[in-house]
């Protein structure tokens, strides 16, 4: 058997290994023809160590892979060898074990995710972004130590869940209980909040009030039965202020809010509209209810009901009486 060092963990494999800091410790301490260097957070299990490699491949440093990368920090390199002759093997690999040193999760994200992941320690050091379901940055980093930049990994996504906190804006219209009704069901953090004054006042209200860095605020007007309160910015754009449009607006009372954004801004500007760090969303809308449609009939012989009734199958047809202040009287008594 051929020397073993490790560095990180104490891989426990054998009662001779050794720790080495890099492969020249390691080749310094060597007593035996080849010898393995190996990172002690992979799981060895029903590994080989017995590998000799042919004589014709004896300078080469094998390396064999980690589930995520052709390096999986395991090698086999030959006494006295100085350069570095890299051959990746296949054959088998190893488990690398979940790490939690070098990743940034932001507080405000509740998401399971797999810490084993490692970068190719072939390539430059990068600051690695995560793609979500949403964005290719889903804020979610592996920070290398002096790196040269950004890269994006696509291995794979993060379903990222939101635990920021939500505010229903309750209008007291009709559907108000029940719209809230159905949000709680699925993030119970909500909370019903009167309109006050304005907008920007009710707003107001809500950063003062909120105990996350950023925070819902929505409509009782609006049904938001399919859409996604876990949708996330770009990591870049985490401070801005996002508005949530509708297939008609660019504008809903439906925002992603930077707490503390919106509160520096509130000490000059009483004015939502006029912020400067306002991200309209494009990649989600909400959909606004369909109005009701009312079709005043003059009894005319005019085949515009059956026109309008193929365009928009809800429309209701009421007939003119006396005058349309006495038909709309009429109307609204009995919209929904």
């Amino acid at each position: 058997m051929f020397d073993v060092f490790y560095w990180g963990d104490k891989p426990n494999l054998f009662a001779f290994e050794q720790p080495a800091v890099n492969f020249e410790e390691a080749v310094a301490k060597c007593k035996t023809e080849f010898f393995w260097f190996i990172y002690g957070g992979n799981d060895y299990t029903n590994f080989d160590f017995g590998f000799v490699p042919p004589p014709w491949e004896a300078q080469h440093t094998h390396v064999w892979p980690s589930q995520w990368q052709k390096d999986g920090g395991v090698y086999l390199a030959k006494k006295g060898s100085s350069e570095r002759s890299w051959n990746f093997h296949s054959e088998q690999k190893v488990r690398r074990l979940p790490d939690k040193e070098n990743w940034y999760i932001p507080d405000d994200y509740d998401t399971e995710f797999d810490f084993s992941w490692h970068p190719d320690p072939h390539e430059p050091p990068y600051e690695y972004h995560f793609s979500s379901q949403w964005q290719r940055s889903s804020g979610i980093k592996y920070i290398v130590p002096n790196n040269q930049g950004v890269k994006f990994v696509d291995d794979f996504k993060i379903s990222t869940n939101s635990k920021v906190d939500i505010f229903f804006i309750d209008y007291g219209n009709p559907l108000s209980q029940v719209r809230f009704e159905r949000i709680k069901e699925k993030h119970p953090q909500v909370q019903r909040t009167r309109f006050f004054n304005d907008l920007f006042q009710t707003v107001k209200r809500c950063a003062q009030k909120t105990k996350t860095g950023r925070f819902w605020i929505i409509s009782s007007q609006i049904d938001y039965s399919d859409f996604d309160f876990d949708w996330h910015s770009e990591s870049w754009q985490t401070q801005m202020i996002h508005v949530f449009g509708s297939q008609w607006q660019k504008w809903t009372d439906t925002f992603l809010i930077s707490t503390p954004t919106f509160l520096h801004h509130a000490s000059w500007c009483d004015d939502l509209t006029k912020y400067p760090d306002l991200n309209f969303v494009s990649d989600q809308l909400v959909k606004v209810d369909q109005r009701e449609i009312y079709l005043i009939d003059h009894l005319n012989g005019n085949n515009a009901v059956d026109e309008i009734r193929e365009q928009v199958p809800t429309v209701k047809v009421t007939r003119f009486v006396e005058s349309y202040l006495e038909t709309l009287k009429r109307i609204v008594n009995t919209v929904e």
